[in-house]
């Protein structure tokens, strides 16, 4: 491969990185919604665009297969490579690693 038919691919590598950043993904949901149907997780999500925040908001959905813990499918309604999807899937990815509530000691609890 050529440099120069290097360059659209690095461009797309490098947006994406960018939108794995916690920053950039947790300022930019605006809203996230699951479905779960048998092993299929369905992740709807929109996310605000980064520079025209004016404008329409990006439609996201993921597909992921919770068995064998794959994406099945990323789509966004923004064409070419796009960082949106990856900016939901890490935010996806950075909830699943919180506490549970209940999992989380309660400040009021006294200790013995």
């Amino acid at each position: 491969m050529t440099n120069a038919s290097m360059q659209p691919i690095l461009k797309v590598l490098k947006q994406q990185r960018k939108a794995s950043r916690e920053k950039y993904a947790d300022s930019a949901i605006e809203y996230v919604e699951l479905k779960r149907e048998g092993f299929l997780c369905t992740v709807q999500g929109r996310i605000c665009p980064e520079h025209r925040v004016r404008s329409k908001a990006y439609s996201v959905c993921l597909i992921i297969d919770e068995v064998e813990e794959k994406i099945l499918n990323g789509l966004c309604c923004f064409t070419g490579g796009c960082k949106h999807a990856v900016a939901v899937l890490m935010w996806v990815h950075r909830r699943s690693e919180d506490y549970a509530p209940t999992e989380v000691t309660s400040y009021w609890v006294k200790s013995d």
